[in-house]
């Protein structure tokens, strides 16, 4: 079977179709998107995939609530979504990749701050 998927992965990355068996061209994204959370799992990290060719792996986790202080001191509870993503580094630089999640947690920390303006 492992030897079937590796050339299937190397038929997809050099974007051969195969409609017979069912291998689509570009059949996998550049990122793959696990949506493991619904299975109540509550931390998870995705390994890489090798024949699938991408470079990394985005997952979410199960719905978290924390109790968070207000600004007038009342205290309350806000749901949060953990988020994980495996990088492959032979793809990406883990600096460059840490640049992009501190700009990734300004986004989400502050969503009204990246808000398009209409233009009359």
């Amino acid at each position: 079977m492992n030897i079937v998927m590796e050339l299937m992965g190397i038929l997809s990355m050099i974007n051969i179709s195969i409609p017979c068996i069912g291998l689509k061209k570009n059949h996998y994204g550049s990122v793959i998107l696990s949506l493991m959370g619904g299975y109540g799992l509550k931390n998870i990290y995705v390994p890489l995939f090798p024949y699938t060719y991408t470079i990394g792996v985005f997952s979410t986790c199960e719905i978290e609530e924390k109790k968070t202080l207000n600004l007038d001191g009342s205290v309350s509870v806000k749901e949060y979504l953990p988020v994980n993503f495996t990088l492959d580094h032979r793809y990406i630089d883990g600096v460059l990749s840490s640049k992009m999640v501190k700009s990734a947690r300004c986004l989400f920390d502050d969503p009204n701050e990246f808000q398009v303006k209409e233009s009359i």
